[in-house]
C-alpha cells in the first residue's frame, strides 16, 4: 500500500476487511480509511457446545478455543479499526445495533448508507438454460432458490424441513453454494426422502441465471448484517420469503428491505409457519407475481445503486475537503 501510495498519491480508502484494514491505516497514516462492516464476527461466527465433536471435556475446550480465543482476537481487531477509521458505514438499522452493542463510538463517525445491486446484471431473463439442470426440472415446476454459503447460521436446514411439507407436486428447492454445512444438508435430504425434488449445485460465477429460472427466494438466514442475495433476486423480479426478526434469534435486515404481503412474506422462525408461507406465494396468480416483481424492481433501481452509495461517501467530510 505505501508503494501504490507513492505511485497514486491516494485521496482515501475504502475497506472491507478488517485486518487488511489495519494494515491501510497505519500505511496510509493520516489519509481517511473508510470501513464498510460485512458483519460483526462475534455473531456471525459464535458457536455452540454442540457443533463440536468428542465428549463434554473436548466440546469444552474446542469450544473455549474457537469462542473466546479465535473470535476473540477477531472483536479486538474489529474493534480497533472500528474505532480508528475515519467512517464506518452500515448497510442496515440491524447492523447499526450490532455495532452498537460491540463497541460505543461517536454518532459522527459511523453512517447507515445503502447497498446497491448491478440492476443491469440482474434482470428477468428468459429461456435460461442451465445444462445440469435438463433432466431435474421442467417447465411447469415451481422453484424455490436459496443461494450463498452454506453454513449453519442461513437455516437451510430449516427450509429443506419445511419444504417437505409442503407435498405438492412440480415443485423444487434449488440450493446453490458450497460450504461446511453441505454433506449434513444432503445427508438430511436424503433422510427425508427429498433427493428428487431437493437440487443441490456448486457455487456459481453466474447467479443471475438461477435467479432466472426461479419463482421465490428463500432468506432464511437467522443471522445476516444486510442480505445482498436479497436485492439480486429482487432485481431479478423474485418474490422474497424471510424470517422476521427479534434481535435474539433472528437477527437480520430483512423486514428493512421487505413489506410483509407487498414485495415479500415475511414469517415466524418455525417450519410450520415458513412452509404455509410458501405455499401461499406457490398459490399467487400471475398478475400477483408480476405485480411483486415490478415493485421489487423499481424498489431496487431508485433506492440501492452503487452510484447512490458512492456519491453519498463523497459527502463524507473529510473526503470533500481532500486535495484533490
Amino acid at each position: 500500500v505505501k508503494k501504490l501510495n507513492l505511485k497514486y498519491n491516494f485521496d482515501f480508502s475504502i475497506v472491507r476487511n478488517m485486518k487488511v484494514g489495519i494494515g491501510l491505516k497505519f500505511a496510509l497514516k493520516t489519509k481517511p480509511v473508510i470501513y464498510v462492516l460485512s458483519s460483526i464476527t462475534k455473531f456471525l461466527d459464535k458457536k455452540s457446545l454442540n457443533d463440536f465433536t468428542g465428549n463434554q471435556i473436548m466440546k469444552f475446550i474446542k469450544w473455549f478455543y474457537h469462542n473466546k480465543i479465535i473470535i476473540g482476537q477477531d472483536v479486538l481487531f474489529e474493534k480497533y479499526l472500528i474505532r480508528k477509521s475515519n467512517l464506518n458505514i452500515v448497510f442496515s438499522k440491524n447492523m447499526l445495533n450490532q455495532v452498537n452493542q460491540l463497541i460505543k463510538i461517536d454518532n459522527r463517525k459511523i453512517k447507515l448508507i445503502n447497498p446497491g445491486v448491478d440492476s443491469k446484471r440482474f434482470f428477468k431473463k428468459n429461456n435460461i438454460i442451465i445444462d445440469e439442470l435438463k433432466n431435474q426440472i421442467k417447465l411447469d415446476d415451481f422453484i424455490f432458490l436459496i443461494l450463498g454459503r452454506l453454513i449453519k447460521v442461513k437455516g437451510i436446514d430449516v427450509a429443506i424441513k419445511a419444504f417437505g411439507r409442503l407435498n405438492i407436486p412440480n415443485t423444487k428447492l434449488l440450493i446453490v453454494g458450497d460450504g461446511p454445512e453441505l454433506n449434513n444438508l444432503i445427508e438430511l435430504v436424503n433422510k427425508m426422502n427429498l433427493s428428487e425434488r431437493v437440487i443441490f449445485l456448486p457455487k456459481t460465477t453466474l447467479p443471475e441465471n438461477y435467479f432466472s429460472i426461479s419463482d421465490a427466494f428463500l432468506m432464511t438466514s437467522n443471522y445476516e448484517s444486510f442480505g445482498q442475495t436479497i436485492l439480486e433476486a429482487m432485481s431479478s423480479e423474485l418474490p422474497i420469503i424471510g424470517f422476521k426478526a427479534d434481535n435474539v434469534n433472528i437477527k437480520t435486515a430483512t423486514e428493512e428491505i421487505i413489506d410483509d404481503s407487498k414485495n415479500g412474506f415475511l414469517c415466524e422462525n418455525s417450519i410450520q409457519d415458513l412452509a404455509n408461507t410458501m405455499q401461499k406465494v406457490m398459490s399467487l396468480s400471475e398478475a400477483e407475481k408480476r405485480k411483486i416483481g415490478k415493485l421489487n424492481r423499481n424498489k431496487v433501481i431508485y433506492n440501492f445503486t452503487w452510484e447512490g452509495f458512492s456519491n453519498e461517501i463523497l459527502e463524507f467530510e473529510s473526503i470533500k475537503n481532500s486535495p484533490k
